[in-house]
């Protein structure tokens, strides 16, 4: 099989293909416990689970999720389509601002943007148990007139609002894109929303529109930040937090 659609449909059902990611060989489908060993997947560098793409002369892996990548989409985080770019790179992604050692996604036009394939796949909504109202994707808060002085409500640490992140408007309650959507915890629950047709429009007017649809009395500042300490490699956390009861 030559994949050269845009998604891979029932990949399991395919014992060979041939990938752009790949080129030079075809890659058969095995047990991700190939003699013996565990393999990591050369997309991602997560470990295999299920099954994998193998090529045994280049020992080269890809895990089912990397395989079925599309070639190119359409997100909402970027006004342009973006190419999946066929090799692993380091690079630091436009839209978190974290450096990553995969296969990013590149836009197809000329703005050099960048960005991992799991940011590009990211909710546009979330919800928290910590916190009572949608999480709404955001492109970036400092272009709204917010400071860069912000904490994660989740994890207390400091965010860099120049990226990403998940915010309320209506409280003022920002959370980092990991910790908003990271399900490990036992005293949280994630919830993935389906996609608006709307694109992502990083402004305080559409964010407080959506926000107010649950409860149009919350509009205080859910916390204040009364002291910092710098922790070693230079992380501001906070360790003094006053709390409102709008929350939860």
């Amino acid at each position: 099989m030559n994949v050269t659609s845009t998604y891979i449909s029932h990949v399991p059902n395919y014992p060979e293909l041939k990938h752009p990611i790949h080129w030079e060989h075809l890659l058969f489908s095995t047990k991700p416990h190939h003699n013996g060993k565990t393999c990591t997947c050369n997309g991602c560098e997560s470990p295999c689970k299920w099954f994998v793409y193998h090529c045994a002369l280049c020992k080269f892996d890809l895990d089912i999720k990397c395989v079925s990548l599309p070639l190119t989409i359409k997100t909402e985080i970027h006004e342009h389509p973006l190419n999946l770019f066929g090799k692993k790179i380091l690079m630091t992604c436009d839209f978190c601002g974290k450096e990553g050692n995969n296969m990013p996604y590149l836009c197809g036009s000329s703005c050099g943007f960048w960005v991992h394939h799991k940011c590009a796949s990211l909710p546009r909504i979330v919800k928290h148990i910590r916190h009572k109202h949608p999480l709404n994707l955001t492109c970036s808060l400092i272009k709204d007139g917010h400071s860069n002085n912000l904490f994660c409500q989740l994890c207390t640490t400091l965010v860099d609002t120049n990226y990403g992140v998940y915010y309320c408007s209506s409280c003022d309650y920002v959370a980092h894109l990991d910790c908003a959507t990271d399900k490990k915890g036992s005293d949280e629950i994630f919830v993935r929303e389906p996609k608006e047709k709307h694109p992502i429009e990083p402004t305080p007017a559409i964010l407080k529109e959506e926000d107010s649809r649950l409860d149009k009395s919350t509009n205080k500042p859910s916390y204040v930040v009364k002291k910092t300490k710098v922790r070693e490699g230079n992380i501001e956390i906070a360790i003094d937090i006053k709390l409102f009861s709008n929350d939860l």
